[in-house]
């Protein structure tokens, strides 16, 4: 709806910055070994994801504006993601903190 507001038609294509993160996971995901590494590692990635979906959402939001659409399906989108990166934020410390209480344990220190 968006795009027609402007008179154009939306092209379907893949995001090259989406397409890198997939081929990134995928590439990279099943090499980490340590499970609790691994888990560091996909928090960390999904949140790069979700990232970048919030900040495409920051970019639609002022062009529904500025063609008078109904931009209020983009900010309930983006206030979707936003709060789930903030739980996200909250898992990753839990994570570090885990990983870290892990380092520190005796079991840890033998060669």
């Amino acid at each position: 709806m968006l795009f027609r507001s402007a008179r154009v038609e939306p092209v379907s294509a893949a995001s090259a910055a989406y397409e890198g993160l997939r081929r990134e996971h995928e590439t990279r995901v099943e090499a980490i070994v340590e499970r609790r590494l691994r888990d560091v590692w996909i928090a960390d990635h999904l949140a790069r994801t979700m990232r970048l979906e919030l900040s495409l959402y920051g970019d639609l939001v002022p062009l529904a504006r500025v063609l008078e659409a109904d931009d209020e399906p983009l900010v309930q989108a983006r206030a979707g993601v936003d709060q789930a990166i903030e739980e996200l934020d909250r898992v990753q410390v839990r994570l570090y903190e885990r990983l870290a209480a892990a380092s520190r344990s005796p079991a840890a220190q033998r060669p």
